[in-house]
């Protein structure tokens, strides 16, 4: 009867040797810190630095592109979210400016690096389930 629309056969854009792993199943692997391809080597070295290569199944994490787009998404929410808790807290108790700094410096910093891991994962994540790595696996040596 022929494929079902919108089906697609399940292997990444850049290379037809690996299946693409579900959308779902990738973010929670890169999420827990694990590779998003096999979910069992580490995907980060350090608090946001990728590994070379997964350990286990040989993909190049550390290929993975994501520049300045983790930063960029979490200045534009923790910015807003914080002004906007600014604004409120001032309307609400009028406290000194003094007081605004000892709050929202902590929070913002604490709410940045705190993001700053998760969104990287989620991208390297997108990265692995789109096939954007430069080389999917290691050259076989022999």
């Amino acid at each position: 009867m022929g494929r079902l629309r919108g089906s697609y056969p399940l292997t990444s854009g850049g290379s037809s040797h690996r299946p693409r792993t579900a959308a779902g199943t990738a973010a929670g692997r890169a999420l827990k810190g694990w590779c998003p391809a096999c979910g069992k080597g580490r995907c980060f070295r350090g608090l946001t630095e990728f590994v070379d290569a997964c350990p286990s199944c040989g993909i190049r994490l550390g290929s993975a592109d994501v520049g300045d787009g983790a930063s960029w998404f979490i200045m534009l929410v923790v910015g807003a979210l914080a002004t906007g808790g600014a604004f409120a807290l001032d309307a609400w108790l009028r406290p000194p400016v003094w007081a605004h700094a000892l709050i929202w410096t902590p929070v913002i910093l604490g709410a940045t690096i705190g993001l700053l891991r998760p969104v990287r994962a989620l991208l390297l994540a997108s990265h692995v389930r789109h096939g954007l790595l430069d080389d999917d696996r290691k050259p076989d040596v022999g």
